[in-house]
């Protein structure tokens, strides 16, 4: 039985990602607990990952765009200053249940009915 980061890993691998969006999720699941949860900060990911501050940004916009994580932004409780952002990966059958609700506004009806029918595999 694969453990949940490595089959987010393989779905990460057989996606469509480009590159440093990729590597910025291979990246957060290695770092993540069971609960797929990790706090990196922006600077760190940009400097063990080699690019910059600003690519690492683009990557984590595209990955919550695309449902592959969940960013919760996170405060002290002293002085309310932000604190590094909480990442939450999200398994694939979530990402799934995502597509299938704004099936709806995307598409023709007949076409979302055919799209719910599919056997995921």
């Amino acid at each position: 039985m694969m453990t949940k980061q490595a089959e987010l890993k393989q779905k990460a691998y057989q996606s469509s990602l480009k590159s440093r969006a990729l590597s910025v999720l291979i990246y957060l699941i290695d770092r993540s607990n069971k609960d797929l949860t990790c706090f990196p900060a922006i600077p760190t990911m940009a400097e063990q990952l080699h690019v910059s501050i600003s690519t690492v940004k683009r990557a984590l916009h595209g990955l919550v765009d695309a449902g592959f994580i969940k960013k919760e932004t996170r405060f002290r409780e002293k002085n309310r200053g932000q604190t590094s952002n909480l990442y939450i990966l999200v398994q694939p059958e979530d990402v799934l249940e995502r597509v299938l609700e704004i099936l709806p506004a995307i598409c023709t009806p007949h076409f979302a009915v055919y799209l719910t029918r599919i056997q995921v595999t």
